[in-house]
């Protein structure tokens, strides 16, 4: 059980920007968080060290660190960043980001990767919010950033309109590696808004992991959503 309580964590978050009024509903029962994924749930659902959403999917980073649920003011919040930037929220919702991941003993990381969008949205929407969010980490943090480390190398279908296992099979060999990238030995942070079956990450995961070699991959997102397989 990852134990973040209000009195230690809350003081160290008043620098970021957000109130507490807010910080506490976003980040909900910091006591009862899944330790792999970091869904907030009551303990009673939580089996065999993993709770009921993503235990029996093989996924392929170390762990996953979320600010909160998917869900009210936090949920709000992504959904109107998504469709217009706030660079100051999404910028303070990162530097927050930073604060609950070195809180969950993450070690210290050579490098912070944003899940890249492929050319098409990023033209449609001319910002990457993944890439927004992991400059606030770095600057609550200090870890370098790399945003052109990762490359979609083809366009996936909507992962919000697919089951549980069409995600796995939709994002299976889209991304790959940056050419002459070198993360063999290293310890990397990948960055993203939202995450719920963990297709998208865990197959980045697996990339820089299984073709990268690197030593250790952790996945840190703001809203941690959930969805029956």
């Amino acid at each position: 059980m990852i134990q973040l309580r209000y009195g230690s964590s809350i003081g160290e978050c008043a620098h970021v920007g957000i109130c507490r009024p807010c910080i506490e509903e976003m980040t909900g029962n910091l006591d009862w968080r899944c330790p792999y994924c970091h869904l907030v749930q009551p303990a009673n659902v939580r089996i065999d060290g993993r709770c009921n959403c993503c235990r029996g999917h093989k996924l392929h980073f170390d762990r996953a660190v979320a600010v909160g649920n998917y869900q009210g003011i936090l949920r709000d919040t992504v959904l109107m960043m998504k469709g217009r930037l706030d660079d100051v929220m999404a910028l303070n919702l990162g530097r927050l980001l930073g604060v609950i991941v070195r809180r969950c003993a993450a070690p210290p990381f050579d490098v912070v990767i944003p899940v890249p969008l492929h050319w098409r949205k990023r033209w449609r929407r001319s910002f990457n919010l993944a890439a927004v969010i992991a400059e606030g980490v770095q600057r609550e943090c200090g870890w370098p950033i790399d945003e052109n480390a990762l490359q979609l190398v083809r366009a996936t279908d909507k992962q919000g309109l697919l089951t549980t296992p069409q995600r796995f099979l939709n994002v299976r060999g889209a991304y790959c590696l940056a050419r002459g990238l070198d993360v063999a030995g290293r310890r990397v942070l990948v960055i993203d808004d939202v995450m719920t079956s963990g297709a998208t990450l865990s197959e980045i995961s697996r990339v820089v992991r299984c073709q990268g070699g690197a030593a250790a991959v952790w996945v840190g997102v703001v809203a941690r959503g959930a969805r029956a397989a």
